[in-house]
């Protein structure tokens, strides 16, 4: 691993992100069947760059969803790979 690379559960419950701050991150969103979620949860990780200025780069990874994963993320310009079996 690169030592200006930190990588972190998104579910990982961290007290205090003040030290994430100066790093830059790579958040990894697993999507499979995640249509009514994954605006939000897209929308949420902005929100928080927004407030806090923080350094990040976001991949959603689509697994062979069969919803509309898939067209969400096109739709707005997500960053994604679409990983199928």
């Amino acid at each position: 691993m690169k030592n200006d690379m930190i990588f972190i559960p998104i579910c990982l419950a961290v007290d205090d992100l003040n030290w994430l701050l100066s790093a830059k991150i790579l958040i990894i969103i697993p999507a499979y069947n995640e249509e009514k979620n994954i605006l939000k949860t897209y929308t949420k990780i902005q929100d928080f760059n927004n407030q806090n200025g923080t350094n990040y780069d976001v991949i959603v990874i689509n697994d062979c969803s069969t919803d509309k994963t898939l067209k969400i993320c096109k739709e707005n310009n997500y960053p994604y790979l679409s990983c199928c079996r």
